[in-house]
């Protein structure tokens, strides 16, 4: 049956399975051989002496097996402790092999690489070995003196400095830069101001990286930012994650732009006006702009006084030529206050944040268990995402006019609960009358008497929600047009098999009903109440086929409790009916 797939479908279900059946999977026959071996070697993890002398022989002893390995990791301690005799020069023969043998190989992690093994790894890589290795990963090599200890004028090399020598001869390789900046010198009087060899200083360029990171947990300046820059000129893709950012009005004079840059990610506690004139001179060819603001908790300054006005503005402009923004806050105290300045300044005559044809934005404020979220998308749709722990009235009354726009409403309420939940939510949907899908997370509907809904929704989404007969019973009653109702991780009973969905006044145009259930059977009871017909059927789902039973036979799975999964529904009246029980029991009914 494999056979009659695609090759690349074969290795798509073969991904699932685990090392020991894939080796098992390549003896049982000629089309289970050939993804197999490909999925088994393609990936492999070393983790000791026995695993590294069984893996080079078997590649000595079919050496096409080598040429499928791409990702090799390996942990390297035991070398430290060997002897130095005849054992260790016949692991670095080991090595040799290793290396000559998996041509393809293209990515290397570690744990604590001995120096030997480095200076053998230049000599090859400098004979022309390992040429598509672009990844490379030792933690135990993070580059900075602090954490190491070694003198730079040490006349014998460190084991950090062969790492970066190698480094260094790999340089035109990468693609994926990751630096961390943490004990940098402030503004460099050395003509390296780096703490790590010069070879992967100011000479060093990494021609061929499109993405850059950079952490900096003791702030960074300007000197040091553009070196950093400067190491890959043709980067697409920016991340910095920086405590603080330290400018000066000479600096933001002599930059040379990075034109290519299109995405980038700011991460920082603190940020002011010079800044915000950097990233806008450096970058300017930015179309994705991710900025993340975060205050300690101590901090009881309130945002409304961190960014004055004139930088809004700034930030603003800079923005408003951007296809994607997010912003993202948090750690600031004064929950209310902050909310409030970030929802109503943005959003107020929608001049300044006008994205005219642009793909999305989105606004994001998090204090404790609050949270908001605004998205604009292309078509037109705006999209409400918020936490009702803590929620404060001021903001419906700041954001009137922006409410009635909302086309989908999200109400996450992971921990929510205050003395009177059924006003918040009552509330919040008097607001939004414009909503055609409402989803609710995390909520105890059986706690929610609802008063009104907004007369549009036709999709109703419940995940990991929890209720009872009668607060489904309540939604149909309320949702005059609801038409399609999916449900997620969704309790009904207290009994883990059985599942009860009663929404009598609801005609259905597609229910979908996903739950975690490792039963092999499945049965169905289907009750339609309407006018036209008040039948009640029944089904039972076994082996691929949904079958309809009698109500005897229905019966008497029930009195038998054996393994079966029992799903109640009543309905007016339902057109596709779909069901997907884990492991492997996923199926679509129509009626």
């Amino acid at each position: 049956m494999l056979q009659n797939l695609s090759f690349e479908l074969q290795l798509c279900i073969l991904e699932y399975v685990d090392p020991l059946a894939l080796l098992q999977c390549q003896l049982v026959s000629q089309a289970w051989n050939r993804p197999a071996r490909i999925l088994f070697y393609r990936d492999v993890t070393l983790t000791d002496n026995f695993q590294f002398n069984r893996f080079v022989y078997a590649l000595r002893d079919t050496p096409s097996n080598g040429l499928l390995v791409k990702r090799l990791t390996f942990y390297w301690g035991w070398e430290e402790i060997l002897p130095k005799s005849k054992y260790r020069q016949q692991r670095m023969w080991h090595y040799i092999e290793l290396i000559t043998l998996t041509p393809n190989l293209e990515s290397l992690s570690g744990c604590t690489i001995p120096t030997s093994v480095y200076s053998l790894f230049i000599c090859l890589l400098q004979e022309g070995q390992w040429q598509r290795l672009s990844h490379l990963r030792d933690p135990h090599h993070r580059g900075y003196r602090e954490y190491q200890g070694d003198d730079l004028s040490s006349t014998k090399p460190s084991r950090w400095e062969w790492y970066y020598y190698i480094l260094s001869t790999m340089k035109d390789w990468f693609k994926t830069v990751a630096l961390n900046a943490t004990v940098l010198p402030s503004l460099g009087n050395e003509l390296h101001c780096f703490s790590f060899a010069e070879d992967i200083t100011r000479e060093t360029r990494f021609v061929n990286a499109k993405s850059l990171s950079c952490v900096s947990f003791n702030g960074i300046n300007i000197s040091n930012l553009e070196d950093i820059l400067a190491l890959c000129p043709a980067v697409n893709s920016v991340w910095l994650d920086t405590s603080s950012f330290d400018t000066d009005k000479e600096g933001l004079h002599k930059l040379d732009p990075s034109i290519h840059v299109t995405k980038l990610q700011l991460h920082i506690d603190q940020i002011d006006k010079n800044s915000i004139l950097y990233f806008h001179k450096k970058f300017p060819s930015v179309k994705q702009f991710e900025l993340l603001l975060s205050y300690p908790v101590a901090n009881r300054v309130t945002l409304r006084h961190k960014l004055q006005s004139e930088e809004i503005d700034m930030l603003a402009k800079y923005i408003s030529r951007m296809d994607k923004f997010s912003l993202h806050v948090t750690g600031a105290q004064n929950g209310e206050d902050l909310h409030r300045f970030f929802q109503t300044y943005p959003w107020r005559g929608k001049k300044k944040f006008e994205m005219g044809d642009h793909s999305s934005y989105y606004v994001q404020v998090n204090h404790a268990s609050f949270k908001v979220v605004f998205e604009k998308h292309r078509q037109d749709s705006t999209i409400l995402r918020i936490g009702t722990d803590r929620f404060s009235t001021d903001f419906e009354e700041k954001n009137v006019n922006l409410l009635k726009t909302i086309d989908q409403l999200i109400i996450v309420d992971q921990t929510y609960s205050p003395p009177k939940p059924d006003e918040v939510y009552n509330r919040l949907l008097g607001r939004c009358q414009s909503i055609t899908q409402l989803r609710l997370e995390k909520t105890r509907l059986s706690e929610w008497e609802m008063e009104e809904t907004p007369p549009l929704i036709t999709d109703l989404v419940l995940y990991d929600c929890s209720y009872i007969k009668k607060g489904l019973c309540d939604l149909s009653k309320k949702m005059t047009n609801l038409k399609n109702l999916h449900m997620w991780r969704t309790n009904t009973s207290r009994a883990g098999d059985v599942f009860r969905i009663y929404m009598p006044h609801t005609s259905f145009q597609r229910l979908f009903f996903e739950n975690s259930n490792s039963c092999s059977v499945v049965i169905l009871s289907i009750q339609i109440k309407s006018q036209e017909n008040k039948k009640k059927r029944y089904y039972r789902r076994s082996e691929g086929r949904l079958t309809e039973i009698t109500s005897k036979e229905y019966d008497g799975h029930v009195r038998k409790k054996k393994s079966a999964c029992r799903v109640e529904l009543v309905c007016k009246d339902i057109k596709l009916l779909e069901i997907k029980l884990e492991p492997n029991i996923h199926f679509k009914c129509e009626f």
